[in-house]
């Protein structure tokens, strides 16, 4: 590919991140790589001020008022009409060294490239826990059981899209959390190839703000909160007008096992009984939302029967 944009947001609860994330990034931006920086209630002096007036970028402003979705969306909707692909980061992340250029690698073979991630904690050091990554990547293209109907890997941190596969993923509402499994799904349906890089491309930030934890311990309250958001999540993508190549039966599926079990953690009881459960499972690392992608178990035949406590692609 001729041209490739990379793409972020910077935004409050980033921006002392921000240096670390610069430093792993600026010797990648080679000639074809075009930065885009999404200000998002920053302002251009807030980024000069931590990593100095050297950088060479495009900022987009973020409309006020505009939800993080909105930013995300209008800003790529820009992008795509000016380069084949879009690598995507957080800007609370850190690139690791060959990042770019393994992604730029995978967009000459498909549609779209995720990369697997080492953990670090709030202060940069790196977690003793397993990397992020995918176990079962043959998931990726199974019609019966696909990846992204249970849990996400290709978040807006670790992954890369040809511009005319994104073009087609973007439209979504105002409030939406998990822009980046949606469209990742919305991409599968439409037919996308994809890729999964088990060689860790990027440090992946733990700490309180995260929208989405990949470690226990995790307090009730995300518990039942997340299992509300992949509600909604399937919602989203079922909801608006889809065209698809691939069977959207397991995504409807998926929609209602999400609705019964998030249904189920309003007894507080069932709630405290799967979190206690959850949590006992120490050194685990988590796809995202794999932590409440529960099945019921196959004996069931009620609604107070018990979970398992995660998914098992086994």
């Amino acid at each position: 590919m001729r041209s490739l944009a990379v793409y972020t947001v910077i935004y409050p609860a980033a921006l002392s991140f921000l240096p670390a994330f610069w430093q792993g990034l600026r010797d990648q931006l080679l000639d074809g790589f075009e930065l885009y920086l999404s200000l998002d209630a920053v302002t251009e002096r807030d980024v000069v001020d931590l990593i100095g007036d050297g950088f060479d970028a495009i900022l987009l402003e973020g409309p006020p008022g505009a939800s993080p979705a909105e930013i995300r969306c209008r800003a790529l909707a820009e992008i795509i009409q000016r380069h084949e692909g879009v690598i995507l980061l957080d800007s609370d992340d850190v690139p690791l060294a060959g990042r770019l250029e393994a992604a730029h690698a995978a967009l000459e073979r498909v549609d779209v490239y995720g990369c697997a991630l080492e953990l670090i904690d709030e202060a940069g050091a790196r977690i003793a826990a397993a990397p992020f990554t995918l176990e079962e990547p043959r998931l990726l293209a199974s019609e019966s059981d696909p990846l992204l109907a249970r849990v996400n890997a290709f978040g807006f941190s670790n992954t890369a899209y040809r511009s005319d596969v994104l073009a087609a993923c973007l439209d979504a509402p105002p409030h939406t959390v998990m822009l980046d499994w949606l469209v990742a799904s919305r991409a599968h349906l439409a037919g996308a190839s994809f890729t999964f890089d088990a060689r860790p491309r990027m440090l992946y930030r733990q700490y309180g703000s995260n929208t989405a934890s990949v470690l226990a311990p995790f307090a009730s309250e995300r518990v039942f909160r997340d299992a509300r958001r992949v509600m909604d999540h399937f919602g989203h993508l079922l909801d608006a007008p889809h065209g698809h190549e691939r069977s959207v039966a397991p995504f409807e599926a998926a929609r209602s096992r999400a609705t019964r079990f998030a249904s189920w953690l309003e007894n507080e009881g069932n709630l405290r009984r799967y979190t206690e459960r959850l949590n006992a499972r120490p050194g685990r690392t988590y796809l995202w939302w794999e932590h409440v992608a529960a099945k019921p178990s196959p004996a069931a035949h009620n609604a107070t029967h018990e979970y398992p406590t995660v998914w098992s692609p086994s």
